[in-house]
């Protein structure tokens, strides 16, 4: 065994750069895998071992890793979310929590009109947004070209997120529309209370499915 010099190191770094790699967890991998290679052969023999690396790391593998870790942990994190939604496992505070939330969005309607009670009911997709990418330890750049791997468990909490919020949301907003044009705006608060609550109990499903300390998924 020997210590890699600053120079070995440089290349090492350069190479999984040069790949893109979207998940943290895929590039320590891959790096480890790495430093434990190259540290067993003589210095001579650096180029040709780094070389075999490469090879064996090409740009398909790495991507195929990056398919299956994600595919894991979306699958614990499903199994964890669905644990989590039994309702004799619910915290009673966070289930009252978002009954009293759900009677703000009605007083809003109430005293402040539909536009309130749909700018409320955007809550619990904004927070619980905060909440993962600030554990998350993400971060921002302006540069368009910086790239940095991110934890693979942020990617599938946030994209399916997103992606139900998205959907649910234009569904949600085209149907309160067309009953409040129709006269029909109790309706339409009824709709956007069962929406709210929907999103709030996914929120609070997704929440207690994460380790937020170690940004982990926890399993039951």
């Amino acid at each position: 065994m020997r210590t890699l010099s600053t120079q070995e190191i440089t290349r090492i770094d350069q190479r999984l750069e040069s790949l893109k790699i979207q998940y943290l967890e895929i590039h320590h991998e891959i790096r480890d895998h790495y430093f434990t290679e190259l540290e067993k052969k003589p210095a001579e023999e650096f180029d040709a071992t780094f070389q075999q690396l490469n090879e064996t790391f090409a740009w398909s593998m790495v991507k195929n890793m990056e398919k299956e870790l994600f595919k894991n942990v979306s699958d614990q994190l499903s199994t964890s979310q669905w644990e989590a939604l039994k309702f004799w496992k619910l915290d009673f505070w966070k289930v009252l929590g978002v009954f009293l939330y759900l009677s703000l969005i009605v007083l809003a309607f109430e005293f402040f009109g539909s536009d309130a009670a749909l700018g409320l009911s955007f809550l619990p997709p904004l927070l619980m947004m905060i909440v993962l990418l600030y554990h998350s330890g993400l971060y921002f750049s302006l540069d368009p070209n910086y790239h940095r791997p991110r934890k693979v468990l942020l990617h599938a909490a946030v994209g399916r997120y997103s992606l139900l919020f998205n959907l649910l949301n234009a569904f949600v907003v085209f149907i309160s529309l067309i009953l409040n044009r129709s006269g029909l705006e109790n309706w339409a608060l009824v709709l956007w209370i069962l929406y709210s609550g929907f999103l709030s109990f996914y929120a609070l499903s997704l929440l207690a499915s994460i380790d937020l300390k170690y940004f982990k998924v926890i399993k039951n």
